[in-house]
């Protein structure tokens, strides 16, 4: 198993690479450390064994496993990624405004819990809590569906049921 970048900072994804796997087998991913671990997430090997996840490991810096096993094979494989703190960063909604006009102001980078103050000009413009982003380890899933207000085209309200394919 491979993982690349095998040091990132805190929120970044890491790709696993895994090989060595029956062709179609389900593999489980995961990441653990001291602290905890993330949910489990599974990947289909391709027609060669190998497969391939992006995996965002928790945000405490620290040393996370990041673990591979074959549901049917029971092979595995697991690797160390070093998670560094964030690089602080800072952005603005607008690089220039008229006097009075509002603005947004983003900040990334801080602990969880971490008390943050905005200044400008040495003046203080305010202070909130950093509040950190958790990203799972589960492939994203589609929006459910939401009810239209409008009703369905009358062709789509006639139409039948396609037959089942056989």
């Amino acid at each position: 198993m491979t993982l690349s970048p095998a040091s990132a900072p805190a929120g970044q994804p890491v790709t696993a690479r895994a090989t060595g796997f029956t062709p179609g087998e389900t593999v489980e991913f995961q990441w653990s450390s001291p602290a905890g671990s993330g949910q489990p997430v599974t990947t289909t090997a391709d027609t060669k064994g190998a497969t391939k996840i992006d995996i965002t490991p928790g945000t405490t810096p620290g040393q996370y496993t990041i673990s591979a096993k074959g549901l049917t094979s029971n092979r595995s494989a697991s690797r160390t990624v070093t998670v560094t703190k964030a690089e602080i960063t800072l952005s603005l909604s607008a690089s220039s405004v008229a006097a009075g006009e509002k603005f947004t102001v983003s900040a990334r980078g801080f602990d969880d819990g971490e008390e943050v103050t905005f200044t400008l000009d040495d003046s203080q413009l305010g202070k909130v809590t950093a509040k950190v982003a958790r990203r799972p380890l589960r492939r994203p899933r589609p929006p459910p569906l939401v009810p239209s207000a409008s009703p369905l085209p009358a062709a789509l309200r006639t139409a039948a049921p396609a037959p089942p394919s056989r």
